[in-house]
């Protein structure tokens, strides 16, 4: 490194600092895990410049980038900035580095390690479309509360796979033409429920039954066709806030996931309120849409702690 004149200056695009306590750029870089040092200067991107002002460690020289409004306002994307900045601040106070690109966002422990999976970092009243997480893959989520407080979630495609391999629909026999309450019939013993020796089944096993057109069929009925299909035992979610509670063994066991039908759009909170339940009553949470005609699942989780998983 070459020899530094004092007193010591920073730079973020053209804003120049001053860098306080007669700290020297190499002191900077060491302690906090960011900065270059090229041309007589510690280099700065907006997120460093703005975690070592926040710390009163660089102060601008300029009077106006000292309020930091007029600082965020200077730059290309503020919007972005504001959205990004706490979740950087929340990884710069656990020691690690950390690297913003667009949305997203990544750490390490140092300059020998690989950087962590990204996260895409959201508000906890944002919403986003089926589609989104559809092209989105295999990702983690940060979202940030207006307390500024980060959640982080997991999120994975999932093609789900019971035990179970019931006979095709248009193979049960029912005794009632309306198929509400059945006196005699075909079909698994879990499914329905008991009437005093009769059974009454409820509108989706009465569909699945009946055997409608595929076009006339609620997405909420794809859903659970789909999922009977795939060898689950299918009950009512209404007591977890979900669609349905799925089970790959018998009844006697825990269910094995919730599943929440996804509409065209929701908001995280929502999201985070379905998985929390889940979580609390020992379950996964799934969602699921339609997607080229089939029905589509993805698993989303909270991860507790994201640097241990990441970095471990």
């Amino acid at each position: 490194m070459q020899k530094e004149n004092k007193p010591h200056s920073a730079r973020c695009g053209n804003i120049i600092f001053s860098i306080m306590e007669e700290r020297s750029p190499s002191y900077i870089i060491n302690k906090y895990k960011l900065g270059k040092f090229a041309n007589s200067f510690l280099n700065l991107d907006p997120y460093e410049a703005f975690f070592l002002m926040s710390k009163d460690k660089i102060e601008p020289e300029n009077p106006i980038f000292r309020d930091p409004a007029n600082f965020i306002s200077h730059l290309q994307f503020p919007e972005l900035f504001l959205l990004v900045f706490p979740a950087y601040d929340w990884f710069k106070k656990m020691g690690v580095q950390v690297k913003v690109e667009g949305k997203y966002i990544m750490f390490r422990k140092n300059a020998d390690h690989e950087y962590s999976p990204p996260y895409m970092v959201i508000r906890e009243d944002d919403s986003i479309s089926w589609k989104e997480l559809l092209d989105m893959g295999n990702l983690s989520f940060l979202v940030i509360d207006d307390e500024l407080d980060l959640t982080a979630f997991s999120m994975e495609q999932l093609e789900p796979l019971g035990k179970h391999q019931p006979p095709p629909a248009e193979s049960y026999k029912v005794a009632s033409d309306s198929a509400h309450i059945l006196t005699d019939g075909n079909f698994p013993q879990w499914m329905g429920a008991k009437i005093g020796k009769w059974v009454y089944l409820n509108r989706f096993e009465r569909s699945f039954i009946s055997s409608p057109k595929l076009s006339e069929l609620s997405i909420e009925q794809k859903v659970y066709n789909d999922l009977t299909s795939r060898g689950f035992i299918i009950r009512t979610g209404f007591k977890y806030g979900a669609n349905f509670r799925i089970y790959s063994g018998e009844l006697e066991d825990h269910a094995d996931f919730l599943v929440h039908v996804f509409p065209e759009e929701e908001q995280w909170y929502k999201i985070s309120r379905a998985v929390r339940v889940a979580h609390a009553v020992r379950k996964k949470m799934i969602f699921a849409g339609e997607s080229q005609g089939k029905i589509a699942y993805r698993k989303i989780e909270r991860v507790r702690d994201p640097l241990s998983t990441s970095l471990s």
